[in-house]
């Protein structure tokens, strides 16, 4: 019998936990939802990358190893060629440098005000 996607996600999750303790699940399901402006990215984008934090893996966003989150908080950081940061930055105005501290900003603020605020 085939292994899907979604049995070896509950399979590979439960093998995981049991052999390190310390796996975290990051939703109990998986939907899928179409993003559909500008915000809608963003809020994604802001998710995978502080979620991290959230479930306590990290204390900063930068520190996760599976992220790409220290393309945006450090100016000279260059990523893996798989790795391209320049959609989201598009949604910013300024120089690379300014739409990377933008970004970096609307990380650290959770409320819509803030986000009208950074364009």
């Amino acid at each position: 019998m085939a292994n899907t996607g979604k049995n070896w996600g509950i399979n590979g999750t439960f093998l995981c936990n049991q052999l390190t303790r310390h796996v975290h699940v990051y939703e109990k399901r998986l939907y899928e939802k179409m993003i559909e402006d500008k915000e809608g990215m963003l809020e994604v984008s802001r998710y995978i990358h502080l979620n991290p934090v959230e479930v306590k893996m990290v204390k900063k966003p930068e520190y996760s190893p599976w992220s790409s989150y220290y393309l945006f908080k450090n100016p000279q950081a260059v990523g893996l060629s798989y790795m391209k940061i320049d959609s989201i930055l598009d949604y910013f105005n300024g120089t690379i440098e300014e739409k990377k501290e933008k970004y970096c900003q609307y990380n650290r603020c959770y409320s819509s005000p803030c986000f009208a605020v950074l364009f």
